[in-house]
């Protein structure tokens, strides 16, 4: 199991996650991007598949998942 993941503030947009998950290294592999508050609580995720599917200005609470276990 892998340490390194991509996080973002819930109140981003896809442009912001899209612009982090460029950043990461090219030997991790990027399923989601996990969402947290300000106070660095997991509240979401979104997949690749959806950062790729909408436009840079959508926000992220509107096609996050946020029933995670």
């Amino acid at each position: 199991m892998s340490t390194d993941f991509v996080q973002t503030y819930v109140d981003g947009t896809v442009a912001d996650a899209l612009a982090l998950v460029r950043q990461a290294d090219e030997k991790d592999f990027v399923y989601y991007c996990y969402l947290t508050d300000r106070e660095d609580r997991l509240v979401g995720v979104v997949s690749l598949k959806a950062l790729i599917r909408h436009e840079p200005t959508v926000p992220l609470q509107r096609i996050a998942t946020f029933d995670v276990k």
